[in-house]
């Protein structure tokens, strides 16, 4: 459409949008309401002319979001889930783990799955801290902070003592007694 200088507005569906500068669609702060269809439309006296585009807002969610705090037992396996999507609709799984220190890297014993699961085999006392999953796409990032709490000693093998005779007897080998002293330290 050429002179004179057409009447130019934005439609979405049936309603009309209001805008400073007609010739411009601008969408601030979108959210997923703003997913659509918008029409541009040209009008003079001479005739029309329209033109569609799509407008697709992303919204960045937590599909597994991990726990606040994970207690584990020392050799125990810790499997944390961290996976987000974009607007419900694709599965988004690039996760990165980190501590305070440093980026929680794939090793021997610590694993980030595609999916954006940690593993961490065999937990010792040294995998206790502050873990954060992060995820971003675009402009937006969610995180997530996991407090891991590994126990420096395995007591889950003890059973209960026997004071009278200062001995108490292993969970997994019933032969074997191990010797309690009055400030409870234990010796074989």
């Amino acid at each position: 459409v050429g002179p004179p200088a057409p009447d130019v507005y934005w439609t979405k569906g049936s309603l009309r949008i209001k805008s400073n500068k007609p010739k411009t669609l601008k969408i601030t702060n979108a959210t997923l309401q703003d997913n659509g269809e918008y029409v541009c439309h040209a009008v003079n006296y001479l005739g029309s002319d329209v033109k569609g585009t799509k407008i697709v807002v992303t919204q960045l969610k937590f599909i597994d979001r991990p726990p606040s705090t994970v207690n584990a037992a020392l050799s125990q396996t810790i499997v944390i889930n961290c996976t987000a999507s974009i607007a419900q609709r694709f599965p988004y799984s690039y996760a990165q783990w980190s501590t305070p220190h440093c980026s929680t890297s794939t090793s021997s014993r610590r694993t980030v799955l595609p999916n954006g699961t940690l593993i961490i085999t065999n937990a010792a006392a040294a995998d206790s801290g502050l873990y954060q999953c992060s995820v971003a796409f675009g402009r937006e990032r969610l995180t997530a902070n996991v407090t891991i709490s590994v126990p420096r000693v395995d007591t889950s093998w003890m059973l209960t003592t026997d004071r009278c005779r200062g001995f108490r007897q292993s969970a997994y080998d019933r032969s074997v007694y191990y010797a309690v002293s009055s400030s409870n330290v234990w010796d074989k």
